[in-house]
């Protein structure tokens, strides 16, 4: 089967319409392109998918409740300290979420109050330049 933590690769054609941060549908699960990979073959692209895990809910710039699939992991790896790149602090721990770069999404601040798994939260990083196409 498919695990959460599974990366999975997609090969298209270089006319294909997908770029990072595309949200895709496949094996009854929603996927968001996270990565484009290189590849010595000249006529295709490769994309690194990772499998949507929790739904973050939040209030874009209107004012209306936005719902919106993600990928959420746990980032707190006590042999290591708290990660400077963490997203959202937890009762339990530190994740960061991967969600596509979209005007709804960029409402997304620091302090904005937001739910995930049907925990409310407070966003406490916001990484927007690492990789273009997603916000972590």
């Amino acid at each position: 089967g498919v695990e959460d933590n599974d990366d999975k690769y997609l090969l298209v054609r270089h006319s294909n319409v997908l770029k990072i941060g595309s949200m895709v549908e496949c094996l009854n699960s929603k996927w968001i392109i996270s990565a484009q990979e290189r590849l010595t073959d000249k006529g295709h692209l490769s994309y690194r998918l990772k499998r949507c895990n929790a739904t973050l809910n939040f209030i874009n710039k209107l004012g209306i409740k936005v719902t919106q699939d993600c990928y959420a992991y746990n980032k707190l790896f006590y042999t290591e300290g708290i990660d400077k790149y963490t997203s959202i602090t937890m009762p339990d721990g530190l994740m960061q979420v991967i969600v596509p770069d979209t005007e709804d999404t960029r409402a997304i601040t620091r302090n904005v109050r937001l739910t995930l798994g049907g925990q409310a939260f407070i966003c406490t990083y916001v990484d927007t330049i690492t990789q273009s196409g997603v916000i972590h």
